[in-house]
């Protein structure tokens, strides 16, 4: 019995949650408490939670083994929590091996500084065209503000509540959804529930810039060295985040009725630069909008479901002087600073050259033990370190927009 398809709708990557234990130090990959947005009971004692992190945050799971009958997630480490929990471990032996899935939150970056926005009052809707995902077209929206000096945060999505009130006092509704068709899928209920979007205020960085914020562009050209690599088997993969369970409904933005590959391919040209890839089964088109792009993916047991990122070329990353035992430098051995790239969690080689491929400049990457820098400067030199790698990114075809057929990783 495989549980890892059943676990996907659960494991969601949200925005930050009050009361999130840290112990941040600048420099160092820290962990903190996902919040438990709801559980559910899947058959006979199989109980599976949907957790949330807080923005820039995304989940780290790791499992328990049945033989561990005596231990807790929290033995892992005090900030990991359930997202499943498989009783049949003495039930069905061979087939299950798995008694917890448990699951901390990671990330580079404190917990942004949250308040509660300011609501104009809520206002309902009965047509389809308002409440798209609604099987009754039934929804309420409310038009949400923030204090000086705040920014609304992107939505958390609850299935099953019509409030925000498990998030705390900083969160509000921005829209509820009656009999919300997202609902069912994510629960695997049959009869749909009803969906709350909940946000919250998040203070901006100094001098007004948003904390999370690219860069802004308004340009569609496409990156003259961006190229179209396949995530996973093309026909039966679909796209995923940081692990195979990592399936936001905010990382992407689904378009209907589309019926070509190149058609969705061509949607997303249109949405650079934030566009970073594609999902495309026949009549649906996820255009991916994750920052860090797409690393994971999901065999699925139907077909015709393709999963491609669109960006720097993780074929064309090559060793620095070896690769492996080495830490990029500048121009040479000694010269390094921290101007020369940006810092993401990544927890394989692999994951970080998916982030490259996202990122709007990527000149090569530097990889240690869940730190992923990407080099925002050429990369001419490099210095031995024991457990770094050293990539750079070499260019081989100017222009081009070629599909990469792209070697399965195997993921964790």
């Amino acid at each position: 019995m495989s549980m890892g398809r059943s676990k996907a709708s659960f494991l969601e990557v949200r925005h930050p949650v009050p009361g999130a234990l840290s112990n941040f130090d600048s420099g160092e990959d820290v962990g903190v408490v996902p919040c438990s947005q709801s559980g559910g009971m899947r058959g006979y004692a199989i109980c599976t939670y949907a957790l949330s992190c807080p923005a820039d945050y995304e989940l780290e799971c790791q499992s328990l083994g049945c033989e561990a009958s005596e231990k807790l997630c929290t033995d892992l480490g005090a900030n990991f929590r359930p997202s499943e929990w498989n009783g049949h471990c003495e039930d069905w032996p061979g087939d299950v091996d798995t008694r917890y899935e448990c699951c901390e939150c990671v990330g580079s970056e404190p917990v942004p500084e949250i308040t509660a926005p300011t609501a104009s009052g809520s206002v309902c809707h009965e047509s389809g065209a308002d409440c798209p995902s609604s099987l009754n077209s039934n929804c309420c929206k409310d038009e949400l503000s923030c204090p000086e000096g705040y920014e609304l945060s992107s939505a958390v999505p609850l299935c099953g509540v019509t409030n925000c009130d498990q998030l705390g006092q900083s969160y509000a509704a921005s829209e509820v959804i009656y009999m919300s068709d997202l609902c069912r899928r994510q629960s695997l209920n049959v009869y749909p529930d009803d969906r709350t979007l909940c946000k919250t205020c998040e203070k901006m960085a100094s001098g007004g810039a948003p904390s999370t914020q690219e860069p802004s562009s308004t340009s569609t050209t496409a990156p003259t060295a961006a190229v179209w690599e396949h995530v996973g088997d093309p026909g039966k993969s679909a796209c995923r985040g940081r692990n195979r369970n990592d399936n936001s409904d905010t990382y992407y933005e689904v378009h209907d009725g589309i019926t070509e590959l190149e058609a969705c391919q061509s949607k997303c040209v249109e949405q650079l630069p934030s566009c970073k890839g594609i999902e495309f089964s026949y009549g649906r088109c996820e255009i991916w909008t994750r920052p860090n792009g797409i690393f994971a993916w999901a065999e699925l047991n139907i077909s015709n479901f393709t999963c491609m990122r669109f960006g720097w070329s993780t074929q064309r990353l090559l060793p620095v002087d070896g690769g492996f035992g080495r830490a990029c430098r500048g121009d040479f051995p000694t010269e390094n600073s921290q101007s020369f790239y940006d810092v993401v969690v990544a927890e394989t080689l692999e994951e970080c050259e998916a982030a490259c491929s996202a990122a709007l400049v990527c000149h090569g990457i530097e990889f240690s033990l869940g730190r992923c820098e990407i080099w925002r400067r050429h990369i001419g030199a490099s210095t031995p370190l024991t457990n770094f790698t050293c990539l750079a990114y070499h260019q081989q075809v100017h222009g081009s927009m070629e599909a990469v057929d792209q070697p399965s990783i195997v993921l964790p």
